[in-house]
């Protein structure tokens, strides 16, 4: 950060090469003699000198600064990658119910879609419609998968539909921080794929939805 005094000098700095010229043109209008002529010549190559050497050092800042911003946005895609895992579907994910298959498949991928949105840099906005469709895409999969159990008279089913309601209630708390900037996108995609997708609906809800299924 600039000091007071650096900001007061400034202009001397700018102007320095200036008045090493326009000193070198009046000394040599006014002595014309051979020590002026010399003294004019100095004085304009001491200008010139100067003015290279700003030059080539805002030049080489502006290189540092351009470097430092390009290992920055590295460093933080790194940070990223490192963070998120893209979601594949695999076959073994499937319980047998096309429907219920064909839902898990579409959650995956807004879960990527959500993903590119956050390592894309999309604007705040666009990230939480996408959560948010996300969501509204998870509770019409919860209330199929508590149909499904219903008719079969699954044991667990209504374990399964309090399970559904916490987590679509912890997902409209995390949305709503997020709207407030008081979360980060990594931690909202963070909950919705590793709570809800990857912890939930592929462990917990995929064994009762195979026996459902059978």
């Amino acid at each position: 950060m600039a000091t007071p005094t650096s900001k007061r000098t400034r202009w001397i700095y700018e102007v320095l090469p200036y008045l090493y010229v326009g000193s070198g043109v009046l000394v040599g209008l006014g002595l014309r003699n051979l020590w002026g002529a010399f003294s004019s010549i100095m004085l304009v190559s001491a200008g010139v000198i100067v003015w290279n050497m700003r030059r080539r050092h805002r030049h080489l800042a502006r290189l540092r600064e351009e470097q430092r911003l390009w290992k920055a946005a590295q460093k933080k895609e790194s940070i990223l990658q490192s963070q998120f895992v893209q979601l594949v579907w695999r076959k073994e994910y499937e319980c047998g119910n096309p429907a219920i298959d064909a839902q898990h498949r579409n959650l995956f991928a807004l879960g990527n879609t959500l993903l590119n949105a956050i390592m894309g840099g999309e604007s705040k906005l666009d990230v939480e419609l996408l959560f948010d469709e996300l969501v509204e895409k998870v509770a019409q999969h919860f209330s199929t998968e508590e149909a499904l159990m219903d008719q079969a008279h699954h044991p667990g089913a209504a374990e399964h539909r309090v399970a559904h309601g916490t987590l679509l209630a912890r997902s409209k708390e995390l949305a709503e921080r997020f709207h407030h900037d008081q979360l980060d996108a990594g931690d909202l995609f963070n909950f919705i794929a590793g709570e809800v997708l990857a912890r939930h609906i592929l462990k917990e809800d995929l064994g009762a939805l195979h026996r459902v299924a059978s």
